[in-house]
C-alpha cells in the first residue's frame, strides 16, 4: 500500500512539473488569461502539498524513507510562491526520484 502511494506521489510530482510548464507557456502566449494560469498553478501546488503530506504519513507508518515526500512538500510550497517555479521544478524532480527509489528503512 505505501509503495503504491509513493509511486503515485512521484507520478503526480512529475505531472505537476509538466502541467505548470504548459500552463505558464500558454499564459506567456496569451492563450489563457493570466488569472486562470495562476489559479491552475495554485491548485497544482495545493494538491501536491496534500498528496505529499499523505505520502509522508503513510511512509512514516510503514517504515519507508520520508525524504521524497518531504521534498515533495517543499516543492509544492515553492510551486505556490510566485517567481520560484524553477526551484519548485528542481525540488519536485528530486522528490520524484526519491519517491521512485524509496525502500523500507533498515
Amino acid at each position: 500500500m505505501s509503495r503504491k502511494l509513493t509511486i503515485n506521489a512521484g507520478i503526480y510530482n512529475i505531472f505537476a512539473l509538466i502541467a505548470q510548464f504548459v500552463v505558464n507557456l500558454m499564459g506567456i502566449e496569451k492563450k489563457i488569461p493570466a488569472m486562470d494560469a495562476t489559479m491552475i498553478v495554485l491548485a497544482l501546488g495545493i494538491i501536491a502539498i496534500i498528496i505529499n503530506i499523505i505520502a509522508m504519513i503513510k511512509c512514516s507508518r510503514h517504515g519507508f524513507s520520508t525524504a521524497g515526500p518531504i521534498f515533495g512538500l517543499i516543492g509544492g510550497i515553492l510551486l505556490i510562491v510566485p517567481g520560484l517555479g524553477l526551484f519548485a521544478w528542481i525540488v519536485l524532480i528530486i522528490s520524484a526520484i526519491l519517491l521512485f527509489i524509496s525502500k523500507p528503512k533498515g
